[in-house]
């Protein structure tokens, strides 16, 4: 049976709150994005799959969504994004449903405007496109312009990143019209093919009736088989009963 009505819009309001890595586009399956670009001519595929859990009211939502992105570099310091996402929403309890199919397609770019020795900003901007079926909770139905500061520092052993930025919310009457975002991200290089880092978010709530912004923590690794190909494992958890309270990441990036 296809979503409908408010399940509809419970599923994209659990999209919102836990996709923030879609949101942000960081480097799977990290929230907080770095400030790095590919360099002229390169490439990278992000091959990135998320599962989730939570409840709104008397239902439970599940999603899963697969979203490649794709991401090349005009020139050192300006990377262009494409990014596609295909979800699976099932609503259990109080109402059921299900509904599968491609969501929001993102295009963005990320801007590195300034680096000196270890510090670096940057800005991305870009917007979301209804690609998908909104009366069945997979896509917005409009555009979703979003922009971010990238702040981050990084050593040979060590990262750190911070952003800030805000997103365009979905066209509805109980819905806030921008969602604000705040996350940072501390990276440790253990080993020449390991990166484990630890992950913290918080976003504005997507219901006005809402006041509470939803908190997550994110754990997650990055291991490299090859200077051109790394795989990668997350697992999140709501601080909150705002956020969502498990989510499963996987994924694989490839570069050329």
């Amino acid at each position: 049976m296809p979503l409908r009505g408010r399940v509809a819009l419970q599923c994209f309001a659990l999209g919102t709150l836990s996709a923030v890595a879609e949101l942000a586009s960081a480097a799977h399956p990290f929230i907080t994005d770095d400030t790095k670009t590919q360099g002229k001519g390169r490439f990278e595929l992000e091959l990135g799959t998320q599962y989730t859990r939570a409840s709104v009211d008397d239902v439970t939502l599940a999603n899963f969504q697969f979203a490649p992105q794709l991401t090349y570099g005009t020139n050192d310091s300006l990377d262009l994004i494409l990014r596609p996402t295909y979800d699976i929403n099932v609503a259990s309890g109080g109402a059921s449903g299900r509904a599968a199919g491609f969501g929001d397609t993102n295009l963005e770019f990320k801007w590195r405007f300034w680096q000196q020795e270890q510090r670096s900003l940057a800005v991305k901007a870009g917007t979301g496109i209804p690609s998908g079926h909104f009366a069945q909770g997979l896509d917005s139905g409009q555009s979703t312009p979003r922009a971010y500061l990238l702040m981050g520092y990084s050593s040979e052993s060590i990262g750190s990143y911070v952003n800030f930025g805000a997103t365009r919310n979905i066209d509805d009457p109980v819905a806030r019209q921008w969602l604000a975002h705040a996350s940072a991200v501390v990276l440790w290089k253990l080993q020449e093919r390991l990166q484990l880092g630890f992950d913290f978010a918080v976003d504005q709530n997507p219901v006005k009736a809402s006041s509470q912004w939803p908190a997550v923590a994110l754990i997650g690794m990055i291991y490299s088989l090859s200077p051109s190909w790394d795989v990668d494992a997350g697992f999140q958890r709501g601080l909150n009963h705002s956020a969502p309270s498990n989510q499963f990441l996987l994924g694989a990036t490839l570069r050329w």
